[in-house]
């Protein structure tokens, strides 16, 4: 279960929220037995996992779609934010017959939000 469902139901607000931009993708395993997933970003360059080039002939999906630039949030239910590129390709590796994505487009406002709470969440485990 995503852990992004209560950011869905919470209170009302103006305007839209950038979680109900979230969209989930399943992306299958080629003939040649990998997704064809392009990662770029990661921690240690400072920024958030996004997706790479995408060669859209290349990839399998079984539901929703993925375009370059993407942020991606989760991978198979587990947020990623705060993560490098080392951490996040050992989950996409070691899934089975698909992966699961949630992603979201980049925009100023949801770039300052992410960065705010990721600086929280990564507040909050570093001292618990």
């Amino acid at each position: 279960m995503s852990n992004l469902q209560p950011l869905r139901n919470s209170l009302p607000r103006k305007g839209r929220h950038w979680s109900q931009n979230v969209h989930e993708c399943v992306l299958l395993r080629g003939s040649t037995g990998n997704f064809n997933l392009h990662i770029v970003g990661g921690a240690e360059n400072g920024e958030f996992i996004c997706i790479g080039e995408v060669r859209q002939d290349r990839l399998r999906y079984k539901r929703g779609k993925i375009y370059q630039g993407d942020i991606v949030l989760e991978i198979n239910g587990k947020p990623v934010a705060g993560y490098t590129q080392f951490d996040v390709l050992p989950l996409i590796k070691s899934s089975n017959e698909a992966v699961t994505l949630h992603t979201v487009k980049q925009g100023r406002e949801l770039i300052k939000c992410l960065h705010k709470h990721a600086k929280l969440y990564l507040f909050k485990i570093s001292f618990t």
